[in-house]
Order: C-alpha cells, then structure tokens, then sequence
C-alpha cells in the first residue's frame, strides 16, 4: 500500500514539532519546511525529508508540493503586543495565503490549516464559544486575534475555488515540547510563587497530544470547507494556576482580581507598554486573562470521532517533564 506523502509547516513549534512526530510513528512519509538555523528536541531530520525554505518565498518550497497529498500549515506567530502587529499579519495572513496559493497550483489534495479559537473570538462572559458564534467587531482591534479570523477566511474561500480546506482550531494548548515556553513561563512563576492573585476569568485547555490527533481526525474525516474548534476543559484561571503549583509545593493563588478592575488594568498596562516598549505587558494582554475564552468541540467530537482528554493532572505532568528535562523551569 502507498504511503501518504504530507508536508509540514511549523515544525519545529510547539504543536508543530508533535505533529511531526506522530506522523512518523504511523508512517506517514513526512516532508518539512524549516529555515536553516530551526531545531526541536523532537525533530529527528533522519526520518523526515527536509525542504529549507521560506514562507514568504514560495519558489522555495513550491516544487515540493508536486506529489503531496496532505498539507498541514500549522506556522503562525503567536503575540498580543501593537510592536509585532506587522509581523502577526505578515506570519499569519501573508504566508497562509503563499502555502493555499502553491497548495492549489499543485492541486494537493487537502489542506489542514492550524487555525485558533482567537478566529472565533473572546466569547461573553460564562458563555461557550463553538463554530458559529459571532466574532465581536471589537476584538479586530487586537491584531492577533483579527489576523486568524482572515486567514481562516481566506482558507475558506481556496476551498471555495477547489482546493479541499478543513480548519482545525485549538484553543490553549499544554504539554510536552514547549521549547519557547509560550505555555511554560506560567509554570516558572507559579514554581516561584510570583503569581499571589489570578485575574478573574477562565480558560479552555487542550493536550498537545489530543491536539495533534484532532490534527490527524481533521485529515481523515473532516469535510473540506469546514472549521472544528479542538479543546478538552474549561478551568478558572485561579483553578488552572493552583493546580500547577500543587506539583511544585508553590504558594497557591488565594485571591481573585475581579473584571471590574480590568478596564483600569488595561489603561495603566498602555502607558507602560508605551513607555518601556513592553511586549510582555500591554492592553491586549489584559483584556484576554480577564475574559473567560469558554469553547466547545462538541463538532470535532461528534464529526471527527475524536475524544479529548478531561484529565488535567496528566497534561499538565507531561508539561512539566519536558520542562525539568529541558531545564527550561528554573
């Protein structure tokens, strides 16, 4: 029996660098686009057909499309911050639009697109978010959060022209092979007890594991032309943080920042992301850990045949592992 031939982007990320990996492990004959200088702990380059190149440069990866039979795009740029607005647009809508652009010159015959619940929004308070829930015209201001929802866009319309899309849309993801430690630097401050209060608000949490065979579902049985939110449980930020700190021996959260405070927050959060230039800090940043980003995946679940962990305590050893192998909690 053939194999299948798919091609990766992203993969040396977080979710990217998993998916690579399980790919192998089921034999699927796995091509990669990283730049020269990429690397993860993950990536066995022995066992994958590298391609180097550039997403802004489709010459370079173009004629590698020829014989593929799945894409995945999972590459993006993951920032709140207004200093990396040019580079969140360029990452996540110019080179989406390069890989849908070649992918359907070379008539692959689907397409993954590693989309986010940030293309659905920030939903209402204790609401829950699924596919059709309507993205709010405020949040087009936070440049990562429009940034998905038109690239999920533009995916649609390819599919729209023929080139088969589904667009799988994780919400946070935790686990192993967070090297840039995007997740991680909560565990390092909670390790530390520098997180005293939580902000109130909640958080939908997936395992990279689930994640990557949601991936693996979507290319399977999802319908081409269709978006499936991943996610697995629905914690409070105070939840979240205490059960971290409950594998380090940290000082656990015992007081909740009300929503009320926010708007307060976020002014003072601008002037000083102003002033210092703070990517860390910003408005965007206040806005998201006040919100309860509540999702259901009940779609994926039911379309997909794809069932999520609910255990947190596992994800979160498996983040935890990798993290103290790595030394990567100090």
């Amino acid at each position: 029996m053939k194999r299948k031939k798919v091609f990766v982007t992203g993969a040396t990320g977080f979710l990217g660098s998993n998916l690579v990996k399980k790919l192998v492990s089921e034999g699927y004959e796995t091509s990669v686009l990283l730049r020269k200088e990429s690397k993860h702990p993950f990536l066995n380059l022995s066992k994958v057909r590298v391609v180097y190149g550039n997403l802004f440069e489709p010459k370079s990866y173009s004629d590698s499309f020829k014989d593929i039979d799945v894409i995945f795009h999972v590459a993006g740029k993951v920032s709140y911050s207004k200093f990396d607005k040019k580079l969140v647009r360029d990452l996540n809508i110019k080179a989406t639009e390069n890989i849908l652009r070649e992918a359907y010159k070379n008539k692959v015959a689907k397409f993954i697109l590693t989309s986010s619940t940030a293309a659905v929004g920030i939903p209402r308070p204790k609401e829950i978010a699924d596919e059709k829930y309507p993205f709010f015209s405020k949040y087009k201001k936070i440049p990562y959060l429009n940034s998905k929802r038109l690239a999920e866009k533009i995916a649609l319309d390819y599919n729209r022209k023929g080139l088969k899309v589904v667009a799988v849309s994780p919400s946070t993801i935790m686990g192993a092979g967070d090297i840039n430690m995007n997740v991680g630097e909560i565990y390092n401050k909670v390790k530390n007890s520098r997180i005293l209060v939580a902000p109130e608000g909640g958080n939908s949490i997936i395992g990279v594991k689930d994640c990557v065979e949601g991936h693996l579902k979507a290319m399977k049985y999802g319908k081409p032309g269709e978006k499936y939110i991943l996610t697995g449980m629905r914690v409070t930020n105070k939840e979240l943080m205490n059960k971290i700190a409950e594998y380090f021996d940290g000082q656990r959260v015992r007081f909740v920042i009300p929503r009320e405070i926010a708007p307060l927050l976020k002014f003072f959060a601008g002037i000083l992301e102003n002033i210092f230039q703070s990517k860390i800090v910003n408005p965007a940043i206040v806005e998201i850990a006040f919100s309860y980003r509540y999702f259901s995946s009940k779609k994926a679940q039911k379309e997909l045949n794809w069932e999520p962990r609910q255990n947190l305590d596992d994800i979160i050893k498996e983040a935890i592992l990798f993290y103290k192998k790595h030394e990567l909690v100090q």
